[in-house]
């Protein structure tokens, strides 16, 4: 009986430090802006709900394979899970990691026209106003029109049940190590890294397909994000070396 008290007292504050710790980190994400585009909501979700180890570019299809493979949907959200807005006949338009009962951290854009959007904590009620239904729907379909309004669904994430081969979790490490750098301007020399980045992507989509049995949807969507998020950084000829 002593030890199983023992026990519950650590576990206890095992998770009051894991979210003393989380909350101080999300707390330094408020206002923080990338240096180039990439970085959008789900990544963000994804990177709080503790599934990606950086905040980067996701595609669509990644998200949703995450979704599929690691989440479960809850009708009873907790802090930690992600909700996820859908349009009606069409697909899934945001995410947000659900940071407390009223608030919500989330990136309502993804700066592909040069606005820089910055992360956001905010009350959910500012979140459903942009993203939870139409403006120009309620406006000439009626606040009573359905059609009007978009889903919203909370999904609980765990890790990966299959365990991923050290050949694929290495190249991953690397990727995310130097896109950590350029998307937060810590770059030394960007043209070497640049063309590494290049190198590793490549050699990431003919290693998926030597070790990626049984975990091929989801890494072969992740591929698509790292592709989609190196075409968006400039070339190193169209700039100057980046300096720390």
């Amino acid at each position: 009986m002593v030890i199983y008290r023992v026990g519950a007292i650590l576990i206890k504050l095992l998770l009051f430090l894991t979210t003393v710790f989380a909350g101080e980190n999300f707390e330094q994400l408020k206002g923080k802006t990338f240096t180039y585009p990439g970085p959008n909501c789900f990544g963000v979700a994804l990177y709080a709900a503790g599934i990606n180890p950086i905040i980067r570019g996701v595609d669509l299809s990644e998200f949703k394979a995450v979704l599929k493979h690691q989440c479960s949907k809850t009708e009873d959200p907790l802090k930690g899970d992600i909700g996820v807005y859908s349009m009606e006949n069409f697909d899934i338009i945001h995410a947000y990691y659900n940071y407390g009962e009223d608030t919500v951290l989330e990136k309502t854009g993804v700066d592909y026209l040069g606005e820089v959007t910055p992360i956001h904590i905010r009350d959910k009620s500012n979140s459903y106003h942009t993203f939870g239904y139409s403006k120009e729907c309620v406006h000439y379909g009626g606040k009573d029109n359905p059609a009007c309004y978009n889903t919203l669904e909370y999904y609980r994430c765990s890790d990966l049940e299959a365990e991923t081969p050290t050949q694929i979790t290495s190249i991953e490490t690397s990727i995310d190590q130097i896109l950590e750098e350029i998307l937060n301007d810590k770059a030394i020399d960007y043209k070497k890294l640049f063309n590494r980045l290049h190198d590793l992507i490549l050699d990431y989509e003919s290693i998926i397909e030597q070790y990626g049995d049984g975990l091929d949807e989801i890494l072969r969507a992740r591929l698509k994000s790292y592709q989609l998020q190196f075409k968006f950084l400039p070339k190193p000829d169209s700039k100057k070396d980046l300096v720390s």
